[in-house]
């Protein structure tokens, strides 16, 4: 598989190399990767693979040498054959911010046990901002909750949610949707195993479709008008494309309808696991305020594969 940026012989591809420059120049800021990685996913960024970016990606991308025209060769950064995308200061300026022990905001939040969270950063405050895991300050105090990072908007009331009750309603959701028959009908068809080579055919095509349209918009071979119409069509197509192989790729090992064997499923799941089909199934999950007789204050936009 060709490196995030490049084509096979080593050449830029813009639209790419601006998004890990775009990365780049976010971590050099000192911004923290959670936020980072919302904003790529929201925006339908997706790896080489298809799939959403996630602090490991991130990290790996950005600190390939390639990414200043370097390799490794025998511990010792020598020329490689391809252009290069970053300067090396900047580059180095990352390196040491990603190695910085201290910089624990590049971590993901956690609870007072350490154990992953179920639903940090899919859950949405009203100000559309992403909801963490927050621990208690003291032994006794209020339990943990998933509450808003955001510094926005003036109007955002940083609402929070308790981090169990949330983490078990999306448990149940999740689980509820598994198992409807309707839904595994669906998902039958999008994952088929004899579709996903002609998936990755049609996303390397869409792809390179992108790369032309692009070029004629530059050279004024297209007006603008039209450059706009066919973009949303390609980026749509290929993010139907995409969905498809991650849909396969998660959710493959997922059980037959049954209560039983997918409760089971679920339960031996590792968390990140857990999270992949959460991904795969929910584009997003807003809190909504409290309101006297109704507990249920989670609305999940669900993701949809085409019959």
């Amino acid at each position: 598989m060709r490196p995030y940026g490049w084509n096979r012989d080593g050449t830029i591809i813009d639209d790419e190399a601006g998004h890990l420059r775009y990365m780049a120049d976010w971590i050099a800021r000192g911004e923290p990767v959670l936020p980072l990685i919302d904003d790529l996913n929201d925006r339908g960024i997706q790896t080489v693979s298809g799939k959403p970016w996630r602090r490991s990606t991130i990290k790996q991308a950005l600190l390939n040498p390639r990414i200043v025209g370097k390799r490794d060769k025998a511990g010792k950064l020598v020329d490689a054959d391809n252009e290069p995308i970053l300067d090396d200061d900047v580059w180095q300026k990352i390196r040491g911010i990603f190695a910085d022990p201290e910089r624990q905001k590049f971590i993901a939040p956690k609870d007072p046990k350490t154990r992953p969270l179920l639903a940090g950063g899919i859950l949405r405050c009203e100000c559309g901002g992403p909801m963490y895991g927050t621990s208690p300050q003291q032994k006794g105090a209020r339990p943990a909750v998933y509450q808003c990072r955001s510094t926005g908007g003036e109007w955002c009331n940083r609402r929070s949610i308790v981090l169990d009750t949330a983490d078990a309603e999306v448990t149940r959701r999740v689980l509820a949707r598994i198992v409807d028959p309707r839904l595994r009908e669906d998902l039958a068809t999008a994952i088929a195993v004899s579709g996903m080579d002609a998936d990755r055919k049609l996303i390397a095509q869409y792809e390179s479709r992108q790369r032309a349209l692009g070029k004629s918009f530059g050279d004024l071979e297209v007006d603008e008008v039209a450059f706009v119409a066919a973009s949303q069509t390609l980026a749509e197509n290929l993010e139907a494309a995409s969905g498809r192989v991650r849909a396969r790729e998660v959710l493959t090992d997922v059980p037959e309808p049954s209560v039983m064997q997918i409760a089971s499923w679920w339960e031996a799941a590792s968390m990140d696991a857990r999270r992949e089909v959460i991904d795969v199934l929910v584009r997003r999950i807003d809190v909504t305020s409290k309101v006297a007789g109704e507990p249920d204050r989670l609305r999940v936009d669900w993701r949809y594969w085409p019959k």
